[in-house]
């Protein structure tokens, strides 16, 4: 997940994240959201959180973050 900024909130054992982008990462986005509502518990997932600079640079980073991180090695 790219982003602007993110926190993490002790209190409510959660992070909060300012403009979140998925990378690389729709099909699980869809297989949540195909369910949404549907959970008995709270599922979790495996995410990196990446706060980028929003300059030129960022958007370098973020494009290679993009191809270098898919694959299914």
């Amino acid at each position: 997940i790219l982003c602007d900024d993110f926190h993490w909130q002790q209190e409510q054992q959660k992070v909060s994240i300012t403009n979140p982008q998925v990378v690389n990462g729709c099909q699980t986005v869809t297989a949540f959201r195909k369910k949404l509502g549907s959970y008995s518990n709270k599922p979790s997932v495996l995410a990196r959180i990446i706060k980028a600079p929003s300059n030129d640079e960022g958007k370098k980073q973020a494009i290679l973050i993009a191809e270098k991180t898919n694959s299914q090695n």
